[in-house]
């Protein structure tokens, strides 16, 4: 398989900053840079001859494998004395690409219908498996390495084993394709989204649709589980992010997310963060526990079209249109799991802090007026019927759900409270109450909150990264022109030579025709001189045999005269 050594240079990056902490003052700048969470650009890799549509990493994050249109497979290795490997061997564009627990197989998906098996090594082998009747739009791999998940344009999503290649069972259901799919961290359930707007959840076991959910208005670009099994996130067309809890079968929150559609989504390893990934060319941090927009990182020239975590969740990469893959220092610690003294509840965020007696103001009095669940879980509580999420219940719920619900540059928070409630947690944005609408909706609305100071000193100062990312660019743009020209040099050499291999030729060639001339010239004189000799023959056959004729009849005549004498 063929591979080639490329170049890896790393560069550092950072988030976008908002307009009022770029003009903050300069001891919040010196705050900025011990921020418990402040990302920053580590590497940078280029080699992909298109667009790079996704990336994954390698479990010891020493490695990223990357896929783009032009067909091909890379892994980045973070030791700069190693090369980077390419590895071609679709005949069509490589959708994605996703990295075994074990980080010995890597798996792809492309528009040749077919799914890869790569043994990350220098040699890259492969296998192949005829996965699809049309193009494969998605791979995830179960948390365990065992099976691997695939959607794709024939409508369909199938289930892998891994051990042997072989196709398991199939989930049938969208009315168009599928362009992506994920499996929860147990391996029970498989989510998948497509162009006909909507998500559906499989259970493996029982090989059935649990859930079919259709709050989005366009087409579903990208699903992710929460670490937990028990929350899904959903990426649209129609710019928005979505976070079901599927124990409450309900809509938790809605997030206004970018000013283009949605290309990726990826869970932090501890459930705190969401990642995205959008085609107005940035990628922005959510924190899905207080509800609202972290920070936005803007270091692609183009569209973003993948956006993933690492497993430990200290780093995430981002790959763009503009053929790069950029690797963020995260600023987080790998989750401890059994130590982080969280808890799952569904009728608040997604994830909790500790109960009440951690919480000022807060009871486990549901019906209290600190009861900060949301409308869709106070109605469980109160014994109304649930949404049923079918599509015409979700178009009645955003149908009924007024602007000011859906609108706003921060996304609505799924809950209600009140200012007692608020100033318990300064963080999380207010929501309006359900008799503030007027209307029913199971999301309740956010006020926009006020920033506070420790809030603000944790966003990302972007003038001073910013510089380092022109200078990179600036220096792959000097590398590229000194290609450019060194390219433009051989080529007017080599057509120097081939004008020059071309006038010999014509010379050689009017040589051959001036000899060609002259021979034919000599071969007209001998044939003529055949010609006049071939005539003097002739004569002298004719005199001969007239010679011969007059001595017949005189040697007659001579003959009668002696008989009559």
């Amino acid at each position: 398989m063929h591979q080639s050594a490329l170049p890896q240079d790393g560069g550092h990056d950072g988030a976008h900053a908002n307009a009022s902490t770029v003009a903050a003052s300069q001891q919040m700048v010196v705050a900025t840079a011990t921020a418990p969470l402040s990302p920053s650009l580590e590497r940078t890799f280029r080699g992909h001859r298109g667009p790079v549509t996704a990336a994954a990493f390698h479990p010891n994050l020493q490695q990223v494998a990357s896929s783009s249109l032009d067909g091909s497979v890379m892994i980045w290795n973070y030791k700069t004395t190693m090369r980077a490997f390419r590895y071609v061997g679709h005949r069509g564009a490589v959708n994605s690409v996703d990295f075994n627990r074990a980080g010995n197989v890597v798996a792809s998906g492309s528009a040749d219908t077919t799914v890869r098996f790569w043994i990350p090594t220098v040699k890259g082998e492969s296998c192949c498996i005829k996965a699809h009747a049309a193009s494969v739009r998605s791979v995830r791999f179960s948390a365990d390495g065992q099976q691997l998940v695939t959607g794709s344009d024939d409508k369909s999503v199938k289930l892998w084993s891994t051990a042997t290649q072989r196709f398991e069972q199939s989930f049938t259901g969208h009315q168009n394709w599928v362009r992506t799919v994920d499996i929860s961290a147990d391996g029970r359930l498989v989510a998948s989204g497509g162009d006909d707007k909507a998500v559906y959840i499989w259970d493996t076991a029982s090989r059935k649709e649990t859930h079919a959910l259709f709050d989005h208005t366009d087409a579903v670009t990208s699903v992710a589980f929460h670490p937990d099994a028990h929350c899904l996130a959903a990426g649209s067309h129609d710019r928005s992010i979505n976070v079901w809890d599927l124990r409450m079968n309900a809509l938790l929150q809605h997030y206004a997310a970018h000013a283009a559609p949605v290309t990726s989504l990826s869970f932090h390893p501890s459930g705190d963060w969401l990642l995205s990934g959008s085609m107005d060319g940035t990628a922005r941090l959510w924190d899905v526990r207080e509800g609202f927009l972290y920070c936005t990182l803007n270091g692609h020239e183009g569209a973003v079209l993948g956006a993933q975590y690492s497993p430990c969740g200290t780093q995430f990469a981002t790959s763009g249109h503009d053929g790069l893959v950029l690797v963020w220092n995260s600023h987080t610690k790998a989750p401890a799991r059994a130590s982080q003294g969280r808890y799952v509840d569904p009728t608040n965020t997604i994830l909790s802090p500790l109960p009440s007696n951690r919480l000022v103001g807060h009871t486990n009095n549901s019906n209290g007026p600190n009861d900060h669940r949301p409308t869709s879980a106070r109605g469980v509580a109160e014994g109304k019927q649930l949404a049923h999420p079918q599509q015409a219940a979700a178009e009645k719920r955003l149908a009924t759900a007024t602007p000011r619900q859906l609108s706003g540059t921060l996304p609505p928070f799924a809950a209600a409270s009140t200012a007692k409630h608020s100033s318990a947690h300064p963080h999380r944005p207010r929501a309006s109450g359900p008799d503030d609408s007027g209307a029913g909706t199971n999301i309740a609305a956010a006020v926009q909150p006020e920033v506070p100071i420790e809030q603000m000193v944790r966003q990302v100062d972007i003038t001073a990264q910013t510089q380092k990312i022109i200078e990179t660019r600036l220096t792959h743009q000097e590398a590229y022109q000194r290609t450019m020209v060194d390219s433009m040099r051989d080529r007017d050499v080599r057509v120097a030579q081939q004008v020059e291999v071309l006038r010999q030729q014509l010379a050689a060639v009017s040589e051959e025709g001036v000899e060609q001339r002259r021979e034919m010239s000599r071969l007209r004189e001998a044939v003529s001189a055949q010609g006049d000799m071939i005539k003097q023959l002739l004569d002298q056959q004719r005199d001969f045999f007239a010679q011969l004729g007059a001595t017949a009849s005189h040697g007659s005549a001579t003959l009668s005269s002696s008989s009559s004498a």
